[in-house]
Order: C-alpha cells, then structure tokens, then sequence
C-alpha cells in the first residue's frame, strides 16, 4: 500500500511472496528447495485464494473523500488528518503534504496572478483544483483551458499534477 516518507508502493504478490522466501532462507538444501519458482509460485497460488489475503478491489479506496498524503491522511469533507493507516487500503499517495498558511497565500497569490484578479474565476479555479483531487465523479466536466500563451493554464495543470502525483493522470497529446 502506498505511505507517506517518499511513495512506496505493493509488488505484485508473485514477486512479494519470492522476495519474502528469499529474505527466510538460508543455506540449507531444504531452505533453498523453499526459494525455488515453483515453491514460490505454489505459495502464491493459494494465497490468491486465502480470504485473510484477498482483498475484493471494491475495498481499495473505497472511500472517494479521503486524500492520501505524505504527512498522513486527509478527510477532504472537513479537512481533518490523520496518520497513515494500512487498513484504510489506499493505494495512491500525493507527492506532496498539505500546506501551511504560507503556501495557501502562495497558492491564493498564483491564482489571483493568473486569473488577473478575477476573484470568481479564482474561486473557480479552486474549486476545480479540490474536486480534482476526490474520488468522486458526480460531475460530468472536462476542464479545457484556453487562452492566449503564457497565461498559466500549463502552469496550473502542472500545479496540479505534481502535488497530486498517484492521483492524477497526463493523457497524451496524441
């Protein structure tokens, strides 16, 4: 599962069960019989069924309101933290921590530059930035950013997607 202190991420479970074997292994005959593919590959062909292992990929961020950040846990409903937890079953990690008042004013600062003080476009934009980092998708959008150049609208998509890292996606351009 993924945890803040730089993202680390679950191997598949082939390569996690070999790794776990070769790590318990000695040098003995049997405990090298043990590291064997087809013992590993035996050994992960019943985990694959054990229900204390299988996880039903419902159960995986399952809950759409719940930001996983490098410091922790973030409730995006009411903003509360609170530390990793495996059994919350997130896969993904931002690249990035929740700011402080420093960086909400630098954040606040970009977008009034790049909006020109439209404060209504401003809120927009945040708006956009927030739902952009749920998991809910109860709004049919496809945010196009137009304009002439050097305006922001890379800018604020590149914001974007850096802080979000796991959570977001760049589409190719062809």
């Amino acid at each position: 599962m993924a945890s803040g202190g730089g993202s680390t991420r679950t191997e598949p479970s082939l390569l996690s069960s070999g790794t776990i074997i070769r790590e318990a292994v000695g040098g003995t005959k049997h405990e090298r019989r043990i590291a064997t593919a087809n013992c590993i590959a035996g050994v992960e062909r019943m985990a694959r069924y054990d229900p204390a292992i299988v996880i039903h990929p419902d159960a995986l961020d399952a809950d759409p309101w719940l930001l996983n950040t490098q410091s922790g846990i973030v409730n995006l409903r009411d903003g509360s933290r609170r530390s990793h937890d495996p059994a919350a079953l997130m896969t993904r990690i931002t690249a990035a921590a929740p700011v402080d008042a420093e960086g909400e004013d630098l954040w606040s600062g970009f977008l009034a530059d790049i909006t020109q003080g439209d404060t209504e476009l401003s809120a927009y934009l945040q708006r956009l930035a927030g739902y952009c980092a749920t998991g809910v998708t109860t709004e049919d959008i496809l945010p196009y950013l137009f304009g002439v150049g050097s305006n922001g609208k890379s800018s604020f998509a590149e914001a974007l997607t850096a802080a979000l890292g796991d959570y977001a996606l760049v589409l190719p351009r062809k």
